[in-house]
């Protein structure tokens, strides 16, 4: 079963690329450090999403989770 959290994204972190060339992250949130999962879509508009204001007030986010703990889904609030 997924887990889903409504959580604050404080910073965004540019990881190595996954082996399919696709961009992966790791957000800093309210919830600990989440990493996103390799090759999903939504790692291409992330970065759309974020400005520098959102590093002091947090940007809320839904996320769901893998069973392993990775960012499956990602919608901004």
């Amino acid at each position: 079963m997924a887990k889903k959290l409504e959580i604050k994204v404080y910073a965004l972190y540019r990881l190595k690329n996954s082996v399919n060339g696709n961009p992966r992250y790791r957000l800093s949130t309210s919830e600990g450090d989440l990493i996103t999962s390799s090759d999903r879509a939504y790692c291409y508009g992330i970065l759309n999403h974020w400005t520098d204001d959102h590093k002091t007030n947090g940007r809320p986010a839904r996320v769901t989770l893998t069973r392993a703990g990775r960012v499956d889904q990602l919608e901004w609030s």
